[in-house]
């Protein structure tokens, strides 16, 4: 975090991996300072820690093993996103996130960790596609792009989740705004 704050790219790289530091720094040269460390949320084989500077939030992910073993590289994955603008609660919600990101950020949690909950999120037709029980390597998912209508996750081993979002439905805060689910 350090390093790409002061645009240090070898630096950074003794602690990333050649993707999570390209991913970093291709989105931005360096960070700046100002930045916060806003939570830490443990996996099994993984901490996702996330910092914020107000207006961008950044998401490393630390794999364990290597950490644990002194290694370098031990940061899998770095995704720089802006802060959306929350949307005013509406009457008619669930009281779930309303903006996509965090909406399909809170599933791929709930998810990961087979909590029931993540189906609050999604309709029948994703979770016939992703079966009901927990996504493989649970908390070695990392957001790597979002849209108006979808967002991207990568896993440790390689592989690629996409959700497709009803942003009516989000914004509302309500069930099932994840409409559909491929991984590959």
């Amino acid at each position: 975090m350090r390093a790409w704050g002061k645009g240090d790219r070898t630096d950074a790289s003794t602690y990333g991996t050649g993707a999570a530091v390209s991913a970093l720094f291709g989105q931005a040269g360096n960070g700046g300072g100002g930045w916060q460390r806003t939570g830490t949320t443990e996996y099994a084989g993984s901490t996702q820690v996330t910092y914020s500077d107000g207006s961008r939030t950044l998401t490393l992910v630390v794999d364990h093993t290597a950490l644990g073993a002194g290694d370098e590289h031990a940061v899998t994955s770095a995704v720089l996103s802006s802060s959306e603008p929350t949307p005013a609660p509406t009457d008619d919600g669930d009281g779930l996130p309303q903006t996509v990101s965090a909406y399909a950020d809170a599933f791929v949690r709930a998810w990961g960790k087979s909590d029931s909950g993540a189906w609050d999120y999604a309709n029948d037709q994703v979770r016939s596609i992703l079966g009901s029980g927990a996504g493989p390597n649970p908390g070695a998912w990392s957001r790597s792009s979002t849209d108006g209508s979808s967002v991207s996750y990568r896993n440790r081993d390689g592989s690629l989740l996409v959700l497709q979002l009803d942003g009516d439905r989000v914004a509302d805060g309500s069930r099932d705004a994840i409409t559909g689910a491929t991984r590959s």
